[in-house]
């Protein structure tokens, strides 16, 4: 993570607020909160030391600071480099109890971790709470359409965000100026008695969140020990389906509460990149996490209180899998919301990669190559239930899943030769377990992955020669010329499954077609494949 990013080179990133830990049910009033940012990080290589070099408003040596904020915004830094609740082996070993049915896939896992976070993490990865709880609401609603604009962009959703419902803090004592907004912390923010008066914008926007959410259109939505804010698009006269968009915010939504409402509502459709599709969310679940404490949250109509981030466990991240549909609501935001706003250990995001992970080399679920996203079936959806459900902290092994993608995606050298599968290839979002990507494969990753070896006895044919669930097409399209090499594999029903193996890795095929002894291209084995070629 970033102390600043290269495009809002003054808007700090690691920023924290904490309260006096000696308040006692007080409320907090100025005088009471240590606030700041992360400057700079420095690492010692040589004594393994970590210094955190970060501006504040209070002086956290001085009496009584250091007893009253010191240990709050210690264990809040820590938090945001990621080193208070790292990810270890024991995380990986863990993730399924012995008489599991997931059991069989802890060993690819360890191989994954030993190729990848033992050669380029130094044995761990960072995890915890990497971005305040209450500004990694606008964060996180940001990244809901990763299509537009990404990393970039979604930052500058956030600085937006700050600079329109934080509160303005001066630099000082030679500290350079730069964009800092404070946002309540999150202990007053889930405290419905604190009206938030010093912090007079967000308040602003969270009573608007409650107005719009009071609409006849959102009601409460039930899941199986939490609930949420969801809203319920009324029919549209005319064949077709109602859309979030512009018009429907503006018309139905902002036109329909107090004028005193407009401009905060307005204001957070302009953060999200005039996006209805992120701000509706958002809002509802500001809503939400408003009434994590209150007795009866409204809108009304679920006994069970508004889901809390930090709380959840693998069962109800799994039921937030799966049954929450048809809310308009982001099961993904909020799962990663969860797990990098809170720490918390079981929330797995499912994107397209953790999808593919799933798929392939996991073998935990099927995957849908051309929508880049789990098989949308109630089996499919089911498994992947099941999977969250039994696993223990998925939420921080899912930290493995994703930089071992990344690595692959970006052709890092800590996975320069592993997890091919995943890669895009052909016009498709992964190439899926095929001859030519396990070949190019680390051999002790694919010698434990269910993926290989669901298909290592599969027959092989080439250039056509035969009818086989695989077909390897060679540059001279035939099974006589000496010398060639491969060039594409057709998967079942002769969909193209991997063109780009060969390629992105050509050093693995050390043998040119065809080898001595496989005369006339005769089917061989995926298994004979790898060993021969």
């Amino acid at each position: 993570m970033f102390a600043f990013d290269p495009d809002l080179p003054l808007f700090p990133l690691l920023y924290f607020h904490v309260l006096a830990n000696d308040l006692n049910g007080q409320r907090p009033a100025h005088k009471d909160r240590a606030f700041g940012y992360i400057r700079s990080v420095l690492i010692d290589l040589n004594s393994r030391v970590l210094t955190a070099q970060v501006v504040c408003n209070k002086d956290l040596t001085a009496t009584p600071n250091d007893g009253r904020f010191l240990p709050g915004v210690r264990e809040e830094v820590a938090h945001r480099i990621g080193i208070l609740d790292r990810v270890t082996i024991a995380d990986v070993q863990d993730l399924f109890a012995a008489d599991s049915a997931y059991a069989d896939r802890r060993p690819i896992l360890e191989e994954i971790w030993n190729r990848v976070v033992e050669r380029g993490y130094g044995g761990a990865l960072p995890f915890g709470r990497m971005w305040d709880r209450v500004l990694g609401l606008a964060r996180w609603y940001a990244s809901l359409d990763p299509g537009d604009g990404g990393r970039k962009s979604e930052f500058i959703m956030m600085h937006y965000f700050c600079m329109r419902f934080g509160e303005e803090i001066q630099c000082g004592a030679g500290v350079p100026a730069v964009d800092f907004r404070l946002l309540p912390t999150w202990e007053e923010m889930v405290d419905t008695n604190n009206p938030l008066a010093l912090f007079l914008q967000f308040t602003k926007l969270v009573a608007a969140a409650r107005a719009m959410c009071g609409l006849p259109m959102f009601q409460a939505f039930s899941l199986q020990a939490w609930s949420l804010t969801s809203l319920v698009l009324p029919p549209v006269a005319s064949p077709g389906k109602r859309v979030l968009d512009r018009d429907f915010y503006m018309n139905q939504l902002v036109n329909q509460v107090g004028a005193q409402y407009r401009e905060s509502l307005v204001e957070c459709f302009n953060t999200f990149n005039k996006g209805a599709r992120r701000a509706v969310p958002f809002l509802m679940f500001l809503n939400d996490v408003r009434q994590i404490n209150a007795a009866n949250p409204e809108p009304t109509g679920s006994n069970n209180p508004r889901l809390n981030p930090g709380l959840l466990t693998a069962s109800d991240a799994a039921d937030v899998f799966r049954n929450l549909t048809g809310t308009w609501q982001s099961k993904k935001v909020l799962t990663i919301y969860a797990q990098q706003s809170h720490g918390n250990h079981h929330c797995l995001p499912v994107d397209t990669w953790i999808a593919a992970f799933f798929g392939y080399p996991l073998m935990l679920a099927e995957y849908d190559r051309s929508a880049g996203a789990v098989r949308n079936s109630a089996a499919n959806l089911n498994a992947v239930q099941n999977v969250i459900a039994s696993a223990n902290r998925l939420g921080k092994v899912e930290r493995l899943l994703w930089v071992t993608a990344q690595a692959r995606k970006i052709h890092s050298s800590i996975c320069n030769n592993a997890i091919w599968c995943v890669k895009e290839s052909g016009g498709f979002r992964a190439r899926g377990a095929n001859p030519l990507a396990c070949k190019a494969c680390f051999a002790p990753i694919r010698n434990v992955c269910p993926a290989y070896l669901a298909i290592e006895d599969t027959p092989i044919s080439f250039n056509g020669s035969a009818l086989a669930a695989f077909n390897l097409v060679t540059t001279a399209a035939n099974n006589t010329i000496h010398g060639q090499r491969f060039l594409s594999c057709a998967g079942p029903g002769g969909v193209l499954a991997d063109e780009d193996t060969p390629t992105d890795s050509s050093g693995s095929f050390v043998v040119l077609y065809p080898a001595q002894g496989h005369v006339n291209g005769a089917p061989i084995t995926v298994a004979e494949f790898v060993n021969t070629y």
